[in-house]
């Protein structure tokens, strides 16, 4: 079910306009009580972060099943169709399983003046799923924040994670990493152990702070502890602690994500989950997140990275500098309005000879028309070509023609945002395979 499938069915339901947070758990506690709050019976692993929660919950997730437990993951956005936010052992909840759940909220609210937001309505959905599934064990992707996020209404999970935290979303989060942060600290709850990522040090400050005053006991992984061994294809290999991983995701800062994800399932494991050593390497050898630095095609080589603020930026140029050093190298770029899109497009332009611009979404998109001036602004001396595109397929024809002309190694690139790199991956598929017809 594609997302705007699935808003024109939800029309009816007293929902904020799309697109707008509501930060708190007023709405959504009222509406889960109509339910017997199916949140506090289900063993959560609650992840909050800026940038690798969702991979990271992948990661978590697939080691569980893996294992043999029935495990409900939610995470957001979903890239191509709605069902991708609500799994169940990697599959996607079906249309029909989403319209009975919808059915149910309408009929319990009958007569109410309860109201949510459309992220709360989506939350309540997985919770209400995942309670019929009868999962074993549940893996939540925090939406925004954590303090104030709907998944928060959680009260005891079995385990929290707080992930990479960087800048976004300043508007309701604060200005300043401490800030950030503190929202972020918002999900560690009183005796549940915790584990972080190892750095910036204003946010590791704020979260063992808050974990000291919970009683919560918590660990750090240690960059020291990281190595990267080496690239085979589109996996890689590296050692966590003198253990030696294999990794379906590249990029090195996956590597960091994928120790997160292996002291979580350490945790696990002391707290009484059956998680063999077969079972959690199985797991990140077979992890499968989309969007996020995924090597979609060759020759031309096409990767596609969900990269939306400066973090995420930097860390898919260091991962293009990695695997891609010599490489002729082409962009296909949509940002965010408020994005910080200016020192974005900064960080990485230098990597790329040409430049095509495309509007990520019609209403908070930057124009295609005005990044590619901020491209060319930004580019000075650089010897860049920079053009603007209405459509994908317009995109996607101009960049393989730029590539025919390019070493078999060319590499095209599309980032910038979750929106774009969603839309574009479906049209990558289908592209390539009416040009293998032809």
């Amino acid at each position: 079910m594609k997302d705007v499938e699935y808003r024109e069915l939800t029309k009816a339901l007293p929902t904020s306009p799309e697109g707008k947070w509501e930060l708190g758990l007023h709405n959504i506690r009222r509406l889960m009580e109509l339910f017997d709050n199916p949140q506090d019976k289900l063993p959560t692993v609650h992840i909050a972060g800026t940038n690798g929660k969702g991979s990271t919950a992948s990661m978590i997730a697939n080691a569980l099943q893996e294992a043999g437990y029935k495990v409900g993951l939610y995470t957001s956005p979903s890239l191509v169709r709605f069902n991708e936010r609500i799994r169940i052992n990697g599959e996607e909840v079906s249309d029909d399983q989403l319209l009975k759940t919808v059915d149910r909220i309408q009929t319990a609210i009958a007569g109410t003046d309860i109201h949510f937001s459309e992220f709360e309505l989506f939350t309540s959905l997985a919770w209400l799923i995942f309670e019929e599934e009868k999962c074993d064990v549940v893996v939540l992707e925090v939406g925004l924040g954590g303090r104030l996020d709907a998944t928060n209404l959680v009260k005891s999970p079995v385990l929290t994670v707080v992930t990479k935290i960087a800048y976004d979303h300043q508007q309701y989060l604060g200005n300043t990493l401490t800030a950030i942060a503190h929202e972020k600290a918002g999900i560690i709850k009183y005796c549940v152990p915790l584990v972080i990522y190892p750095e910036p040090q204003e946010a590791v400050e704020v979260l063992t702070e808050t974990a000291d005053r919970l009683n919560a006991p918590m660990r750090k992984v240690g960059q020291e502890d990281i190595e990267h061994l080496e690239r085979k294809g589109r996996q890689q290999i590296f050692s966590y602690k003198g253990k030696t991983y294999c990794l379906n995701l590249l990029g090195r800062h996956q590597e960091v994500n994928a120790s997160v994800a292996l002291e979580a399932l350490q945790w696990l494991q002391e707290l009484g989950f059956k998680l063999s050593e077969e079972a959690i390497r199985k797991g990140l050898s077979q992890v499968n997140w989309p969007g996020r630095f995924e090597w979609v095609h060759h020759q031309p080589d096409i990767v596609i990275d969900g990269s939306h603020n400066l973090d995420g930026i930097r860390a898919l140029r260091y991962s293009i500098e990695s695997y891609f050093p010599s490489a002729p190298r082409l962009a296909i770029m949509g940002m965010m309005k408020d994005k910080d899109v200016t020192r974005m497009v900064g960080e990485v332009l230098p990597l790329f000879e040409k430049v095509i611009t495309l509007t990520p979404d019609p209403h908070r998109g930057m124009p295609a028309v005005q990044l590619a001036q901020l491209v060319r602004a930004l580019a000075g001396t650089q010897h860049v070509g920079v053009s603007s595109c209405h459509s994908m397929d317009e995109a996607l024809d101009k960049a393989y023609l730029w590539s025919k002309y390019q070493d078999d190694d060319a590499l095209i690139c599309v980032f910038g945002s979750l929106y774009l790199v969603g839309d574009l991956r479906k049209e990558v598929f289908r592209y390539s395979s009416s040009k293998n017809e032809n």
